[in-house]
């Protein structure tokens, strides 16, 4: 009878301790959606519904220079795209190519090339994967979108002199683009994303913001940003750091969605602005120009980037070190609850059908493409 008393105690305990446990790495979403004037309105806690391990990274794939092959060997990469099938569309603008991966590793062909005719690129920055199977690169010497073929053949150039300078493109179902530009006038400076159709007439103004004018010779090195993603339903999504807000907006520029989190600024600590600084202006070129003033605000801004994965989740990328290479990223499910605040690889370039692609070096300094299995464990 002792025997079986203890043996009930000692599996009420266990389970006590289970429920416990759980209740720590799943502490329940404590945030609200609302409508408010026809717009859905997210606020998210601080805490994540998760706080434990909910996921990890299991390297699968490296895409390693063949230093006898140009063709198969990184100079600047600048962006990254994968299509259904697992391709991989590398866009080198050291090299003014694209190069093509099969899903395995195996080099397929080179896109493009240096050159001023037509299929021939300059200083390609900016690429994505339309969905009417084309590939789209901004070059940004030429100052035009040059439209590939996923097989590799030249469509055509399109010109976007009048936007620049361009920062970057992006695509959604119908063949639109969606680019955000550096604009300048009499009265301000700043950003915008704009909405274009195929022949780059506008369609709507996404977002819009005039950025803070220093005085002569003052520089900031840390500011806030302007980002964007395109949905797969033709959705913007749309953030300008200033403010831990995304937003998501439909074609007409009409906002549909705002996601609103709290959050705990980061501070910039002094050996964050010894080495910004160092990196801005090297002390073996002479270190800061004489006259020229460095300022930093208080706190990093609450968010550096974001993309979104093909199932709807939103990644955002912030300024918290996460360890050697890797920072924290908050990551949200499709309806905009705060699902966990996780450490990601830097120098993401692309989420895909459940993998992470990243760019790095290899031990000898030598750019190369990382394939991660994304591990899920909720």
């Amino acid at each position: 009878m002792k025997k079986k008393t203890f043996f009930i105690m000692g599996m009420g305990l266990l389970l006590l301790l289970l429920i416990i446990s759980c209740a720590k790495e799943k502490s329940g979403w404590k945030g609200t959606i609302e409508e408010e004037n026809g717009v859905t309105v997210v606020r998210n806690p601080k805490q994540p519904i998760h706080t434990g391990s909910v996921l990890s990274f299991e390297e699968e794939l490296v895409l390693r220079p063949d230093v006898e092959s140009q063709e198969q060997s990184f100079n600047i990469i600048t962006a990254i795209c994968v299509d259904e099938a697992g391709t991989i569309y590398v866009l080198d603008m050291g090299d003014c190519q694209i190069k093509v991966f099969d899903r395995n590793g195996d080099f397929l062909r080179a896109i493009g090339g240096k050159g001023q005719g037509p299929g021939e690129m300059q200083m390609p920055s900016s690429m994505d994967l339309a969905g009417d199977e084309r590939l789209v690169v901004y070059d940004m010497r030429k100052s035009c979108l040059s439209l590939f073929s996923l097989s590799g053949d030249f469509i055509k150039d399109l010109s976007v002199a009048k936007y620049f300078p361009l920062v970057r493109v992006r695509t959604d179902q119908k063949g639109h683009f969606v680019i955000q530009y550096h604009f300048r006038d009499e009265k301000s400076t700043g950003y915008k994303i704009i909405l274009l159709d195929s022949n780059l007439e506008l369609v709507s103004e996404i977002a819009s913001v005039e950025q803070k004018q220093n005085p002569p010779r003052v520089l900031s090195l840390i500011n806030p940003l302007l980002s964007y993603w395109t949905t797969k339903d033709g959705q913007i999504l749309t953030g300008y750091s200033e403010d831990y807000e995304l937003c998501f907006l439909n074609q007409k520029g009409d906002l549909v969605k705002k996601i609103i989190t709290d959050y705990t600024p980061i501070p910039v600590s002094n050996e964050d602005k010894k080495r910004l600084t160092e990196e801005r202006f090297p002390e073996s070129r002479g270190g800061v120009p004489e006259g020229t003033k460095m300022e930093f605000p208080d706190h990093y801004p609450p968010f550096s980037s974001f993309l979104i994965d093909s199932i709807g989740r939103i990644f955002v990328g912030t300024y918290e070190k996460a360890g050697e290479g890797m920072h924290y990223y908050d990551i949200f499910d499709p309806e905009g609850r705060y699902l966990a605040r996780v450490p990601v690889y830097d120098r993401v370039r692309a989420i895909e059908q459940g993998k992470l692609y990243t760019v790095e070096e290899d031990e000898e300094g030598y750019q190369v493409v990382k394939r991660y299995h994304i591990k899920w464990t909720i």
